[in-house]
């Protein structure tokens, strides 16, 4: 496939980003496909390379140093808050802590 090795190369996107870029893609393909704008599907035999990303923790002294820090901001504050309580509960909140 020529586009996924543009994006690679010439835009220099990482692995992440040109999966994401092609099903945003297929996605239109796909409505072209039903409104029969285009006669077959040219990502028919495309498959996305996998892709993991290390994940990174916090070890417990940088929590530690997190969660005695005291930022001067009130907004800021409030989602140091919300962050450590998520570390320590396991729990996540969209909207408030």
């Amino acid at each position: 496939m020529i586009f996924p090795t543009y994006l690679k190369t010439t835009r220099s996107f990482k692995q992440s980003t040109v999966n994401k870029s092609i099903q945003r893609l297929r996605k239109m393909l796909k409505f072209a496909l039903s409104e029969e704008m285009l006669d077959r599907d040219p990502f028919i035999l495309y498959k996305p390379k996998p892709y993991r990303k290390e994940i990174i923790y916090l070890d417990a002294e940088e929590l530690e140093l997190m969660t005695n820090h005291v930022f001067e901001q009130k907004r800021l504050q409030k989602v140091k808050d919300c962050f450590v309580f998520c570390c320590y509960t396991g729990k996540f909140f969209v909207f408030g802590c």
